[in-house]
């Protein structure tokens, strides 16, 4: 049965750890990191980037960070293979998705997922998870991926998450840019502010807010 936990970020430790105490398994959980996203080539500090890997690490998850890019189908399953959870980290969503057209991946993680491993999103991470990128066309820069193959998502759950909502960074994005398009979107989504994920377990959902679970 599929399990995914779908984060705006994972910056508030508390998530981390409400995650880790739903995923039910003792600690470490050997846990592959997919930084793809993170490689768009422009990013300068990674500071928030390694803060994410700090607190999964403090919250029980054995951390290994892993690309998708340049990998055979082969290499890619293999990762998979022995790990108790995957965790794909935030940065740009069309990079990592034209990544993952590029090596296969798609069909890789659908498989894994759809039997039962769990999955951890946050940011990019969480978006690429639905069935299409086209609501986030405005919030991130689609020009870093310029072997991009379409905008179909991982088809994982059949929404769409919006980060970072009420964040004051991407406001000006989401005012200025996103509005009118998802006004447009039959895709369904959901808003989430840095305090919130989405529980997925087989075909049911929650929205989890952990200021209202302490």
């Amino acid at each position: 049965m599929k399990h995914l936990f779908l984060a705006s970020s994972i910056e508030n430790r508390t998530v981390t750890q409400d995650i880790f105490k739903k995923i039910g398994k003792s600690s470490p959980l050997k846990t592959l990191c997919i930084k793809t996203a993170t490689e768009d080539k422009v990013r300068q500090d990674l500071s928030w980037y390694e803060d994410d890997m700090n607190g999964l690490r403090s919250a029980g998850f054995d951390v290994i960070e892993f690309s998708v890019s340049g990998k055979s189908e082969k290499q890619l399953s293999d990762a998979l293979a022995s790990i108790d959870v995957v965790f794909m980290s935030g940065g740009n969503t069309f990079y990592l998705l034209q990544e993952s057209q590029k090596t296969g991946f798609i069909k890789i993680i659908q498989e894994k997922v759809e039997n039962g491993l769990p999955y951890i999103g946050s940011s990019a991470g969480s978006v690429i998870a639905g069935p299409d990128l086209e609501p986030i066309l405005g919030i991130d820069d689609v020009r870093l991926a310029p072997e991009l193959n379409g905008y179909a998502g991982y088809n994982l759950v059949n929404f769409c998450v919006l980060p970072h909502w009420g964040s004051d960074i991407f406001k000006k994005s989401y005012l200025t840019n996103n509005l009118e398009p998802m006004y447009k979107e039959r895709t369904p989504l959901i808003t989430l502010n840095n305090d919130q994920y989405v529980e997925v377990v087989g075909i049911q959902f929650k929205i989890v807010d952990v200021r209202r679970e302490k």
